[in-house]
């Protein structure tokens, strides 16, 4: 398996400190985007029409993720 890494805001990327793990840097847009948050907006019932896309939203209730 390959790593796909991405940069957040507010984080320096750094090289992975596991030995022999295969990692690609890649360059992208910044998101604030946090699955974190998106996990605790889940918890309350919180609507996530904001933040993703609604087919995203739609799978992730669908496969009961993140229960």
């Amino acid at each position: 398996v390959e790593f796909l890494v991405l940069a957040r805001p507010g984080y320096e990327l750094k090289v992975p400190p596991v030995t022999g793990i295969r990692y690609q840097f890649v360059d992208a847009p910044l998101f604030e985007l946090s699955s974190t948050e998106i996990r605790t907006r889940l918890q309350r019932s919180e609507p996530l029409a904001d933040w993703l896309p609604a087919s995203v939203e739609a799978f992730i209730y669908e496969h009961k993720l993140y229960k």
